[in-house]
Parts: C-alpha cells; sequence; structure tokens
C-alpha cells in the first residue's frame, strides 16, 4: 500500500540543466517520504538519464512527441498513487517547505486545489513586468485565502476532485482556468497558501514570449467556446469586440495596479509598450482558436514549455 501523500508530476525535455535543478529541489524537500514523483521524460532518447532520477521516490515514464500538456497531466492523475497530484514546471524550483504546506493546505479543509505562492526567478528586465502581469495575484507577498482561479502549471489538487469531472477532462486539463472554473460549478474550493513557495524563470525576450502566448491563446480560444458550450453569436461577438481587448486589458491591470500594488507601478509604466503586443498576441490568438479552432497547438505549446529560452541555465 502505497505511503504516498502527494504526488509530484514533472515534465522535461533537452533543457536538462533546468530539469535537474526543479528535481533537486522536490527531491531536498523535509516532506521526501511523504512524496511521489511521477518524471515524464521527453528527451529520454537524446540525453543521459536526469541526475536524481534514480531516487525511490522517483518513477521516469519515458515519452515522446506528439503528446500534450493536458495528456500527460491525465496521465498523472491516473498513476498517482497519492490523494493529492502537484504540478511544477521544469524551469521551476520549490522553494524549502513547499510539499509539507501544500499538504498541509489540503488537510485543512475540503480544497480541491491549492495554488502556492510565487517568486521570480531569473529577476530583471522586461521579465518582471511580464511576471507581475501573468501572476499579480500570486506574487509575494500574497494573501492566503479561497481563489476563483489558481495560477496555470504549477498548483496542486485534490486526485478524486478531478477525475471526477467528466468525459471532456482531458480539455480541461490542457487549459488550468477553464479545470478552475469547471471544480467551481461542481461546488468544490480553491486555495492559495503562500507557505507553498516556489520560484519561476520568465522569458526575457518579448518576441519569445509573444511566440507562446499566442499558441496558447489560439487553444484557450477553441477550447473556451467548447468547454462553456457558446453559441454562434457568442463567438461573433466575442470576434468583432477584439480589436478593444488589448486597450481594455492593459487599462485594468494598470488600474489594478494602482489600487492594489502601487509600489510594482514604475516596473510597469515603462513596460507598456510591450505588455500591449502580448496582450494583441492573445487576443489574435483567441480569435483564430474561435475562428479555425485549436490546431496543432496541444503539440506545439507542450514542445514551447518544454523548451523556450528563458534564463541563465539556458
Amino acid at each position: 500500500m502505497s505511503t504516498a501523500h502527494l504526488t509530484v508530476v514533472l515534465m522535461l525535455d533537452r533543457r536538462r540543466q533546468r530539469a535537474e535543478r526543479v528535481l533537486r529541489s522536490v527531491l531536498e524537500q523535509a516532506a521526501i517520504d511523504r512524496l511521489e514523483i511521477l518524471l515524464f521524460d521527453f528527451g529520454h532518447h537524446a540525453c543521459p538519464p536526469l541526475p536524481g532520477s534514480d531516487h525511490p521516490a522517483v518513477t521516469v515514464i519515458p515519452m515522446r512527441y506528439p503528446s500534450s500538456i493536458g495528456a500527460v497531466r491525465l496521465e498523472g492523475f491516473r498513476r498517482a498513487n497519492a490523494p493529492f497530484v502537484a504540478f511544477l514546471e521544469e524551469h521551476a524550483m520549490a522553494f524549502p517547505g513547499w510539499a509539507g504546506a501544500l499538504i498541509d493546505a489540503f488537510n485543512s479543509g475540503d480544497w480541491a486545489g491549492v495554488g502556492a505562492e510565487v517568486h521570480a526567478l531569473n529577476p530583471g528586465g522586461l521579465g518582471d513586468a511580464l511576471f507581475n502581469m501573468n501572476y499579480p495575484e500570486y506574487v509575494a507577498p500574497a494573501v492566503r485565502g479561497p481563489r476563483l482561479i489558481l495560477q496555470g502549471n504549477n498548483s496542486a489538487y485534490r486526485r478524486d476532485a478531478v477525475l471526477g469531472l467528466g468525459p471532456d477532462l482531458l480539455d480541461l486539463l490542457e487549459i488550468e482556468s477553464l479545470l478552475n472554473v469547471r471544480l467551481a460549478e461542481r461546488g468544490c474550493r480553491l486555495l492559495l497558501e503562500p507557505n507553498a513557495r516556489f520560484a519561476h524563470a520568465n522569458e526575457h525576450i518579448i518576441l519569445t514570449f509573444i511566440e507562446g502566448d499566442y499558441i496558447f491563446s489560439r487553444l484557450f480560444g477553441a477550447l473556451r467556446g467548447k468547454s462553456q458550450g457558446w453559441t454562434a453569436r457568442q463567438r461573433a461577438e466575442r470576434i468583432i469586440g477584439a480589436p478593444l481587448i488589448p486597450f481594455v486589458r492593459a487599462a485594468r491591470l494598470m488600474r489594478n495596479t494602482a489600487a492594489k500594488r502601487p509600489a510594482l507601478l514604475p516596473l510597469l509604466l515603462p513596460a507598456l509598450p510591450a505588455i500591449f503586443c502580448v496582450e494583441v498576441a492573445s487576443v489574435c490568438g483567441q480569435t483564430m482558436g474561435l475562428l479555425l479552432g485549436e490546431g496543432h497547438t496541444r503539440e506545439q505549446f507542450l514542445f514551447y514549455e518544454l523548451n523556450a529560452l528563458r534564463d541563465e541555465v539556458d
């Protein structure tokens, strides 16, 4: 019988130094004796085994393309022996106490999902502004409490709550915000736990960020309409209003920052042109998703996440 309390799912490809770093950060957790680590390795055929992958807590699952983030997540939930399943990106790093804080948070109530406080792993430059744009509610110092949406790709979930969501679970696992919405519709609650802390490596090259945001947004646009049962009229309204969305989002970001975290304004204001470009890419992607469907974006986004340039280790 398994004694694991938390299953940690890691995905990696050829960026082995990044992957070694995140695996080491999990293996060094004080709660390692309560962890099960599933290592989905897309680079196994071209690279040597990852240092630390022979640890008794680690199970290596060789993978090949084509695949998708949702497909790996679903396999992770199915293989997990623990009641809670956490995801951590290969370009991230868990801080000491991360795993124990997640386990304690789940055991403190009927939470279906628990998110963590996020820090910048490679601070500086444009990456800081985009980092704060993407993680406004989760950056340190975060406030513990219920959330409607958890930060994508680095949160944890109650296994049974997710596996009971229905036949479109694969789509929901591709886009975590859609998963969060479905859990809320089922009466489930989500928690942000600041005692669980991790660091995330951000893109610093604007074109790299735009590429990833476009791919993700096209997939999001296609699956959002499908998941929420949008009518042809709702899709048309979204497409017609698309040109205004970058202006609205940029204005909302500035307004919310001024109201909640004014100290960040000197960081965000000089980056407004770049932020606006990212928002345009996002809207273009969502519009393409509504018009033409997802295309090959599932496979493209998985490859991007595991291989895009991010930090000094690259």
